[in-house]
């Protein structure tokens, strides 16, 4: 029997009335359950240690490029805080830092003592320039010429050698056609020359200029001059180890100082990176004894490794000779430690640096091509501070 067809009975499947409230709420839980997991399978950086920074924040873009890049290689955490210039709040923020990076000052007399009696090292250089704005059009590489123009130089006074050098070469040269302008900071100069209508330059660091699109002349009186950027280490008895290992990445092409470049800044004709670099030495025996606990007190304070050979000067010849003639040589010992009759026959491919007074017999020469060549002439330096 065919039943009738009821139209009330038929079940047929509806869409279910969802909001945009609701599809938002959903969306909400899937994306938070999503970042859950997230974290759970996302290993967490554990450093090893933490170093203090201070900086001067004129050089806050290398730095944190090459903080970034040490921390991610090194495991080691560096935290950073800055500061505008050398005021007085820096000797407060340096009593928790273990490095302070800044240019070359000569205000020693506002310094504490924790600063002033820091080891410090050069990390790279800027230089001084007259800077002004592209407006206008100026082609001389003279200061005397520039002062027989019509124009307005902008002068501030920051403690360097430079910028004094800078004050004698205007008094020396000095223009009735000539007007200066005093500032108290680059950064007000800086804003004077962007805005001035009048024919108008200033002394700027070169980094500066650049930064901000200025026409640069480089003056032959100023050519020779730079201004160092110093990193000091303040705190020598806390992390000292990674203390030494940030300023070796700052000074290297591969590391550090590609992004003191890249900020137009000079970078320094450094050491090849390596974690733990390694000096190889040449050593006639009558020293070995001299110079052994100071080799290893370096070793120890930097974390490097020394290798000591201690054999007779002709062994030492030989091996020179052998090696230079050879297509090894790039394993020529870095330093060798000899005596008045040897270093007479070593090759000009080795530098001489005076060795101190109660061993005038001795004699340090460090190879020219050496990869660690700073961290040979700190050695050089710590071995005759001990003799």
């Amino acid at each position: 029997m065919i039943k009738p067809f009821e139209p009330d009975q038929v079940k047929t499947f509806r869409t279910p009335k969802y909001t945009g409230i609701t599809l938002s709420l959903l969306s909400m839980f899937v994306l938070t359950a999503m970042f859950a997991v997230w974290n759970q399978i996302t290993p967490q950086i554990s450093y090893e240690s933490t170093l203090n920074i201070l900086c001067e924040n004129s050089l806050r873009n290398p730095l944190e490029n090459s903080a970034k890049e040490f921390e991610e290689e090194l495991k080691i955490k560096i935290q950073i805080s800055y500061f505008k210039n050398s005021n007085s709040s820096l000797n407060k923020n340096a009593k928790n830092a273990n490095l302070m990076i800044c240019y070359n000052r000569e205000e020693k007399d506002r310094r504490s003592p924790k600063i002033e009696k820091a080891e410090t090292f050069t990390i790279a250089h800027d230089s001084i320039v007259f800077a002004l704005p592209r407006k206008f059009k100026l082609v001389t590489k003279s200061f005397s010429e520039i002062l027989d123009l019509n124009i307005t130089f902008g002068l501030c006074y920051p403690d360097s050698r430079p910028w004094n050098k800078i004050q004698k070469i205007i008094s020396h040269n000095h223009s009735e056609n000539s007007q200066f302008k005093f500032f108290e900071s680059e950064i007000e100069l800086v804003s004077s020359l962007q805005k001035s209508n009048q024919f108008m330059g200033g002394f700027l660091r070169r980094s500066m200029a650049i930064q901000n699109d200025f026409q640069i002349l480089q003056l032959e009186e100023l050519k020779n001059e730079k201004l160092p950027i110093l990193c000091s280490i303040l705190s020598p008895e806390s992390h000292s180890v990674e203390s030494f290992k940030f300023i070796r990445y700052l000074t290297s092409p591969s590391r550090g100082s590609k992004h003191f470049s890249n900020f137009n800044f000079f970078g320094i004709n450094g050491d090849d990176w390596a974690e733990i670099p390694s000096i190889s030495i040449f050593c006639e025996p009558s020293f070995e004894e001299a110079i052994k606990s100071s080799i290893l007190s370096f070793n120890e304070k930097e974390k490097i490794k020394s290798e000591i050979l201690s054999t007779e000067k002709e062994k030492i010849l030989f091996s020179l000779i052998s090696i230079s003639q050879s297509s090894a040589q790039a394993i020529m010992p870095d330093l060798l430690i000899i005596s008045t009759s040897t270093e007479k026959k070593i090759s000009p491919n080795y530098e001489r640096f005076n060795s101190n007074d109660n061993f005038k017999k001795m004699h340090i020469l460090l190879y020219r091509n050496s990869k660690n060549r700073l961290l040979c002439k700190r050695l050089i330096k710590f071995i005759q501070s001990t003799l």
